[in-house]
């Protein structure tokens, strides 16, 4: 009966605090929400990507568990062999896949399949089928007609939920809407006995391979990509709980008034804690509920993104399934309710704080010093990247104290509204402490992912105008390619003729793609390279050398001199590393050889396509339609250098804009943490602006000495901010980068237009400001004075 007259007494009293706090109680909740959101929403990416990544793995299609495709690039299975396979009674699957450019310049992709009958309805004949979020994404409508840069129109769309990043249609549509002809990219077979699988194998050449489905994808590119997603949602989640933690510091304040009552009516500090901690599990519970619901939202908002970048990875077939379960709620509730607890554990145990931070301080800056040294792989760099930013937050507020009180020491100087203003930062900057270092994370991490971007931007394009260096690209069939040879070499219009090879092949384990070139007198001028021994060109020729590229490097650590030994079909060569050269927007090993050397070594090396270098004087335009009408080749298999740069240029801005959204939803919380605390420091205004009234001061002096506050206060901030973010900015380019992905560049501070982002977030920032201190100082203050001593 005790225990029951105490737990009412309790629910009393929080239901007294909800009350006469509600507006902290608000952020409290807001505060837990969106970092729930926000760390679930990409929790669940990240189990869609893995769970898609599984999928493709294990061949979990368990109806066609093998894949027949070909060494070479490109599509180069013929129809003829899946008629064959047809006639032998093995239901083979043919699928062709090119990605194609439309009319308004979007770069899509499309997949030719066998539709099953329920794919089709009713008397609208040929469709193309379109994931529904896709569609509403770029503003296409049910039933709308597509049309490409050449001018063919798709079948009409249909919208269905789940389909995926590819544009999906018949295949015979799909070979006329890209131009391949009775070329397919790969078949996809059902389980074959051991006698079918013979047979399937006896009529396979040098260039074509039967393997199961299972071998399908790097996990080792999945992994990085899901880590830098995990770094982001995670920052993001501190940043919600630091409005969460700055609302229920005020809490407890008020909330401890009330313990000597409750010390009198019985309670012990036990049964306080108790009450407390099942107090905070059911806002966890709440919290962790809504969070989890508005995550999934956010989760299908930025799956576009994901998915494109998936395809790059390892050629995602399937779409990402983002459905809402009692598990996401679950973890939001686990992870937020431990939150809180830690939260409260450093509230109540103001002694533990002193004697820890000071230690903790101390070792986080040795561990960071270390890894700054010492990271060697993607989870140590992202683990610096993590520590650096804890080690900011334990440093910003004696920074930001410092910096107010050298501003302090310019009062004396100043008019009285002024001074009085400066004299009073210092005080001011620890009650919005949790604020200002929330908005500091948030600008330090857009300024560092704009510097990231933008340096890789700058390297791209350096890197595309060294690699594409010819007027005109031409992909065309294995027997156009070698007909035309002769005639295109001979054009006067041609200065220069380059053929290109491809095939697939593994070092070790290892999948790589093996990208022949054309032998020639001189080095190839298209290679940059990141280091390359001095006879790299004799040892190609003579087929002892070979070229690999960056990521390849980084991730079997090999340098010059090393050898490898690479196999392709039946097939092997041993070769000794000349040269490491840069490959920005590729993730996947590489070995380059020359032409020659491929074929001797291989069997053959067909061209997958040429490159062309137009004589001066010569008007592309004009040319590429020459072409087109004296080969009778397909406008797909014709493209400018132009046409690849940009459609390198749009992969890029996708892969990027995942980051981009991140980076601007943690900015909007770090807005709403600023916001609420400014409304919260009204009561503490009070008994101030009481004072400085009756010494004269009137309104607008008073309203003007808060905003020049408020304006030094984001002068430090910024300048803080700027500093972490190029820290933070140089870890991600020179640890990160290279160890998730391979790719090794130089870091520009000044790219990606960080600058005005800063400025325009700072005025935002002051704009917020504006409303709770004016409303402030034109409140009473005879009643606000009655109502903090009631």
């Amino acid at each position: 009966m005790v225990k029951g007259t105490m737990a009412r007494d309790f629910l009393a009293l929080s239901l007294g605090d909800l009350r006469r706090h509600r507006w902290l109680y608000l952020w409290l909740a807001l505060g837990l929400v969106l970092a729930g959101a926000l760390l679930s929403g990409v929790e669940a990416l990240n189990r869609a990507a893995k769970a898609s990544f599984t999928t493709a793995e294990q061949g979990l299609d368990t109806h066609y568990p093998w894949r027949l495709h070909s060494l070479l690039a490109g599509q180069r299975i013929h129809r003829d062999l899946f008629l064959e396979l047809r006639r032998a009674g093995i239901q083979a699957r043919p699928v062709s896949q090119r990605m194609i450019r439309l009319e308004d310049g979007q770069v899509v992709r499309v997949r030719g399949v066998e539709l099953p009958p329920g794919y089709l309805s009713g008397q609208r004949g040929w469709q193309t089928i379109v994931d529904q979020r896709q569609a509403e994404r770029l503003g296409w409508l049910d039933e709308q007609r597509l049309t490409s840069e050449q001018g063919v129109q798709l079948p009409p769309l249909t919208l269905r939920a789940d389909v995926g990043p590819w544009l999906i249609m018949d295949i015979g549509q799909a070979a006329r809407v890209t131009g391949s002809g009775p070329w397919l990219s790969y078949l996809e077979l059902p389980p074959l006995t051991e006698a079918q699988q013979r047979w399937v194998e006896a009529r396979l050449g040098d260039d074509l391979v039967l393997r199961p489905m299972a071998e399908a994808g790097d996990s080792n590119l999945l992994e990085a990509f899901s880590l830098n997603l995990t770094a982001l949602s995670s920052l993001s989640f501190l940043v919600g709980l630091l409005l969460a933690f700055h609302a229920l510091e005020r809490l407890v304040q008020h909330r401890s008034q009330s313990l000597n009552v409750l010390h009198q009516l019985g309670f012990t500090r036990r049964q306080w804690l108790t009450a407390l901690m099942v107090e905070l599990a059911l806002w966890s519970a709440l919290a962790g509920l809504v969070g989890s619901l508005i995550g999934i939202r956010l989760a299908r908002f930025l799956s576009p993104g994901v998915s494109d970048t998936l395809v790059a990875l390892y050629n995602m077939q399937q779409p990402l399934s983002l459905s809402w379960n009692w598990g996401h709620a679950l973890f939001c509730f686990a992870i937020l309710f431990a939150a809180l607890a830690l939260m409260i554990l450093w509230l109540l145990r103001p002694g533990m704080r002193r004697r820890t931070l000071t230690g903790l301080i101390l070792a986080l800056a040795a561990l960071v010093m270390a890894l700054q040294l010492a990271a060697s792989n993607q989870n140590q760099a992202l683990a610096l990247v993590a520590l650096t930013v804890l080690l900011s937050i334990l440093l910003l507020p004696p920074v930001l104290q410092w910096g107010s009180r050298q501003v302090a020491r310019l009062a004396p100087r100043l008019p009285v509204e002024w001074a009085w203003g400066m004299w009073d930062l210092s005080s001011a900057s620890r009650r919005l402490v949790i604020p200002m270092i929330a908005i500091t994370l948030a600008l330090s991490s857009a300024i560092a992912t704009r510097i990231l971007v933008g340096s890789f931007e700058q390297a791209l394009g350096q890197f595309l105008e060294s690699r594409l260096h010819a007027d005109i690209y031409l992909y065309a069939d294995q027997a156009t390619l070698e007909r035309i040879k002769p005639e295109l070499a001979a054009m006067p219009e041609v200065s220069k003729l380059q053929a290109r090879s491809q095939r697939q092949g593994q070092v070790g384990e290892t999948p790589v793609r093996i990208v022949g070139y054309n032998d020639q007198p001189q080095p190839w001028a298209f290679m940059t390279f990141s280091e390359v021994d001095a006879n790299w060109w004799p040892a190609l020729q003579n087929g002892r050398g070979c070229l690999i590229n960056e990521p390849m490097a980084m991730r079997r650590n090999l340098v010059l001199g090393d050898e490898l030994q690479l196999n392709s079909g039946n097939r092997a060569m041993s070769c000794r590393v000349m040269g490491v050269y840069f490959d920005y927007g590729n993730p996947h090993s590489e070995v380059t050889l020359p032409i020659p050397v491929m074929a001797r070594r291989f069997g053959q090396a067909p061209p997958d396509g040429y490159s062309l270098i137009l004589a001066p004087g010569v008007d592309l335009s004009n040319m590429l339609l020459t072409l087109q009408q004296r080969y009778e080749l397909p406008q797909a298999g014709l493209v400018a250098q132009r046409t690849l740069r940009e459609q390198a240029n749009g992969l890029f801005r996708r892969t990027f804009d995942i980051t981009d959204a991140l980076a601007w939803l943690t900015l909007s919380v770090a807005m709403v943490s600023w916001f609420a605390s400014l409304a919260a420091q009204q009561q503490g205004w009070v008994r101030q602006q009481a004072v400085v009234s009756a010494l004269g001061m009137v309104r607008g002096q008073i309203l003007r000495a808060r905003m020049a506050q408020l304006v030094v206060q984001m002068g430090l901030v910024a300048g803080v901010s700027v500093a972490v973010g190029l820290l933070l900015g140089w870890q991600l380019i020179h640890k990160v980068n290279p160890l998730a992905f391979g790719w090794s560049m130089p870091v520009h501070l000044g790219s990606g237009d960080w600058g005005s982002g800063l400025l325009s977030a700072c005025l935002i920032l002051l704009l917020v400001a504006v409303g709770p201190i004016w409303w402030q100082t034109r409140r009473s203050l005879a009643w606000e004075l009655s109502r903090e001593e009631a």
